[in-house]
């Protein structure tokens, strides 16, 4: 719980990403790999000579490393899924942003009010002069 807390006051403290810190390097004085003490059984030879310890070690509860491990499990995934997250709240930021781009940008020529107010002058002005000319024409014949 208290790596949990640090690493989100880390996160919140800076403006760099949180990164996971690497491997430190292995002390002299430590032991050289895990071993496992079991209740009612000797300590292992290689970390205790005479009651005394041969080398630095923390002896950690197994129910708290399994814990420790199921949240470090838990915490890979969920940046995993805040990933996921993260790239489809991006892809529809731009799905709006192209919408609204498209909407926003002015119309055609063809489309604007007042190319279609003239547009439809000159039409009414080409069927006036049609039915006017087909009426002049059939006026013209007729009286012969």
């Amino acid at each position: 719980m208290i790596a949990f807390l640090l690493s989100v006051a880390v996160a919140v403290a800076g403006d760099n990403l949180l990164v996971r810190p690497p491997l430190p390097d292995a002390q002299p004085t430590e032991c050289h790999r895990s071993f496992s003490i079991t209740k009612g059984q000797p300590a292992p030879k290689a970390v205790f000579k005479d009651g005394f310890a041969l080398c630095d070690a923390v002896i950690e509860p197994t129910s708290s490393l399994a814990f420790l491990l199921a949240l470090e499990k838990y915490e890979r995934a969920s940046a995993r899924l805040h990933a996921v997250d993260l790239e489809l709240v991006q892809s529809e930021r731009d799905w709006y942003k192209l919408k609204y781009e498209q909407a926003s940008k002015p119309p055609k020529w063809i489309d604007k009010p007042e190319t279609q107010r003239w547009l439809g002058r000159l039409e009414m002005l080409a069927t006036v002069g049609v039915v006017a000319s087909g009426l002049g024409i059939a006026y013209k014949y007729s009286t012969k």
